[in-house]
């Protein structure tokens, strides 16, 4: 691959792009009166979140919601093409147009795959597996500040490899699961990642709100396991009336079986596996992906296989930022709040975040979430006001911002 000879070519495609898209097109396609009204009905849904976007971010991501709508696969361009404001483009923009077009633009959420140098990239959509070679200079300046591990960019092929345009969003702590996980709280019909691709390209602006946790971190225990959520769920027929007491600790309420791996402690896991003998419903969860691992052995011992990777892994920060963003509390261990047990977290259990023992894991992570609009704007959190609505003292969340700030700082 001569880069040399692709970067000149890549760099003529920019500027054709500003020709041709931000100076001409982009005017043209705001003032249409109802993709204009479209635009700003889907992004007035989600003021709450970009009132705390730096200045320029909205502005970028209206632009970016346009140009997907333009040349999405059977985008709107097909239909303004021979508009008559757009004949006197010159031929060169015209054919740059109709290249648009044979070869449609997407979001995708992509990991790299290796640096090829000279702002190039080797990339894998996480959801189609494919690979694709990336020009992006802004990823080259975003990673000198953050080493995110997930990206989302809109992106459109020049002929020669793929080029982005918007935002250079990256996130430090969602994963591919992050994503589905989200996808199927927008819509309850996801079930593939062909589903999660079909809901981005109907709905990308909530995808889009997700760059309000771009700089979350993600949650390590002391022993360095990740914190997350992790949930299975399976249909067994039947479970016996009185456990062994060597295998689970178990109580029950109003035929709602709670099932503890016996001899374990209850953090960092929070193992605990629920079962509904009326629906005849099993549901194991855990706060680490070694929680579920000890359930799944623990059922080995009752004669009962379960695969040991789960059906649902959620980090602590997408599911903050899902509630967030879709202002509504989003519960993933639906038995678990039947039960008067708090998961208390002491701050022997933590590494990189640690609270008093009187203060749930629940307020922790809402109170976090709190943080990240003074993060976005950059500007210290009010902790006095956070502490207040979240239930914490004042030096206890003081200590864990500037834990987060310390870390952020560091990358």
């Amino acid at each position: 691959m001569d880069l040399k000879k692709l970067k000149a070519h890549c760099q003529r495609t920019s500027e054709l792009t500003r020709e041709v898209i931000d100076d001409f097109l982009m005017p043209y396609a705001g003032q249409l009166k109802l993709l204009g009204k479209e635009m700003n009905r889907q992004f007035e849904r989600y003021r709450h979140i970009t009132i705390d976007f730096p200045a320029s971010m909205l502005p970028m991501l209206q632009a970016q919601y346009l140009v997907h709508r333009l040349f999405k696969k059977d985008g709107l361009i097909r239909k303004y093409l021979n508009h008559a404001d757009l004949r006197i483009l010159t031929a060169e923009h015209r054919e740059f147009l109709e290249s648009q077009i044979s070869h449609p633009w997407e979001f995708s959420f992509a990991q790299i795959q290796e640096s090829l140098g000279d702002d190039f990239y080797e990339m894998i959509d996480v959801f189609t597996e494919e690979t694709y070679v990336l020009y992006s200079p802004g990823t080259t300046e975003t990673l000198e500040e953050y080493p995110y591990r997930l990206w989302f960019n809109l992106i459109g092929f020049n002929g020669e490899c793929y080029q982005s345009y918007g935002p250079i969003v990256g996130y430090l702590a969602f994963t591919p699961d992050d994503i589905f996980f989200f996808a199927n709280e927008l819509t309850d019909d996801v079930e593939t990642d062909e589903d999660v691709r079909r809901v981005i390209d109907k709905q990308p602006v909530p995808f889009m709100m997700l760059a309000t946790g771009s700089s979350l971190p993600s949650f390590a225990a002391k022993d360095g396991q990740e914190m997350l959520y992790a949930f299975s769920e399976f249909y067994i027929p039947s479970l016996p009336e009185i456990f062994p007491e060597e295998v689970f600790e178990s109580e029950e309420y109003m035929g709602l079986v709670k099932l503890k791996p016996a001899g374990e402690e209850k953090a960092p896991h929070f193992a605990a596996a629920y079962y509904d003998r009326e629906e005849k419903i099993l549901q194991l969860t855990s706060m680490t992906l070694n929680g579920h691992k000890l359930l799944v052995q623990a059922f080995k011992k009752l004669s009962l296989d379960f695969e040991e990777w789960p059906h649902l892994i959620v980090s602590i920060a997408m599911h903050g930022i899902t509630e967030l963003i879709l202002k509504r509390e989003v519960a993933i261990f639906p038995y678990e709040s039947l039960f008067d047990e708090e998961l208390d977290i002491d701050e022997e259990d933590y590494f990189d975040f640690s609270v008093d023992e009187d203060e749930t894991f629940d307020d922790l992570n809402k109170a976090i979430i709190g943080i990240i609009p003074y993060i976005n704007r950059g500007e210290y959190p009010d902790i006095r006001s956070l502490a207040k609505q979240y239930n914490l003292e004042e030096e206890e969340l003081k200590r864990v911002v500037d834990q987060i700030i310390e870390k952020l700082g560091n990358m």
